[in-house]
């Protein structure tokens, strides 16, 4: 029998976090120009929330072509997304960069956020309506074990949800 442990049912082990190296004595001149790629990788660690994580799943071969049929999904989770709040931020966004002579007007960073929204809704749209449809994801986790929906009520970023 398949036994998945969700977050929301048992309570999450700790995280581990490594501190950070001592401040140096003195400042390093910064070089000018670009950096190269390698240089910028290592400035920006992974988070310990979002390891690489291999999965292996072994059993009888009917039991596993049963489990490869379950697991397909489209990979989306239906969060509930407060799009009023969204196209408020990227207003928000746009009044505090417009600068300068050249920069948009209130009414056009007013428009410039309702189209953001539009958008966002209407990718929102199309990704809901492959729910049920679509089986992209091979390994889809709301196909086996649906979030339940008050969890989805409260949103992606929710501290009740992160939990």
């Amino acid at each position: 029998m398949l036994d998945i442990r969700f977050p929301w049912e048992i309570e999450p082990a700790p995280v581990s976090i490594r501190e950070p190296p001592a401040p140096e004595e003195k400042p390093v001149l910064k070089r000018r120009g670009r950096r190269p790629a390698a240089a910028t990788a290592s400035e920006n660690p992974v988070s310990p929330a979002w390891l690489y994580h291999h999965l292996t799943i072994t059993g009888p071969a009917d039991g596993l072509t049963d489990f490869r049929e379950a697991a397909k999904g489209p990979g989306i989770i239906p969060w509930r997304v407060d799009y009023a709040a969204v196209e408020e931020d990227i207003f928000h966004r746009a009044v505090a960069g417009r600068g300068g002579r050249n920069g948009l007007s209130i009414e056009g960073c007013h428009i410039l956020a309702r189209q953001f929204r539009e958008r966002i809704e209407a990718r929102d749209a199309r990704a809901a309506a492959l729910i049920g449809r679509s089986r992209a994801c091979p390994l889809d986790l709301h196909v086996l074990r649906p979030i339940p929906a008050e969890i989805l009520n409260l949103g992606s970023k929710d501290p009740g949800s992160l939990d």
